[in-house]
């Protein structure tokens, strides 16, 4: 997962390589392929605390806690425009891998972001995930983001079938 070709998806789509971009804060969340791959770093750091990979997994959770800290929904997006909560699910199990293997705690963000996939993103009969968001709300025609007012992701897709701990289309 860290050769070039294997990071090549990612890089097209954001125009950026994500482990390049780890200082960078806005615009290049990078999630889909950054929570995946710190979830298995931090999977072989809690079994083999001193891995190779220790400082990369320091450098793309910072990265991470930071941009969570900083987006107003707690979620980042996976693909420009794209906010997919599975993919910011392994973001915060990485967070909390990392924290078991090493002793960091960030037990307050990651309370918080629990919260909120709860609240927002999770279906209000089945509890299951949303399987993607919008970028905004649909609002009337006049809206504009230079308007001041922030873009919202909301859930935009329930998975379509479900039974007993699945979920139904609403």
């Amino acid at each position: 997962m860290l050769s070039p070709e294997l990071r090549g998806f990612d890089r097209e789509a954001w125009g950026s390589d994500p482990l390049q971009s780890l200082s960078v804060d806005r615009g290049a969340d990078h999630v889909a392929y950054l929570g995946y791959l710190n979830l298995l770093l931090g999977l072989e750091r809690v079994l083999a605390p001193k891995t190779r990979h220790a400082a990369l997994n320091d450098r793309i959770t910072s990265a991470l806690v930071r941009r969570l800290e900083r987006a107003p929904l707690l979620l980042l997006q996976s693909y420009p425009r794209e906010v997919y909560p599975v993919d910011n699910c392994a973001v915060a199990g990485s967070i909390a891998l990392r924290d078991r293997a090493t002793g960091s705690d960030h037990s307050v963000l990651l309370d918080r972001w629990s919260r909120r996939l709860r609240e927002r993103y999770l279906h209000p009969e089945t509890r299951c995930s949303c399987s993607g968001c919008t970028r905004t709300r649909a609002l009337p025609s006049t809206y504009r983001e230079d308007r001041g007012r922030p873009s919202v992701p909301i859930p935009s897709r329930w998975p379509t079938r479900c039974s007993r701990g699945s979920c139904t289309r609403p």
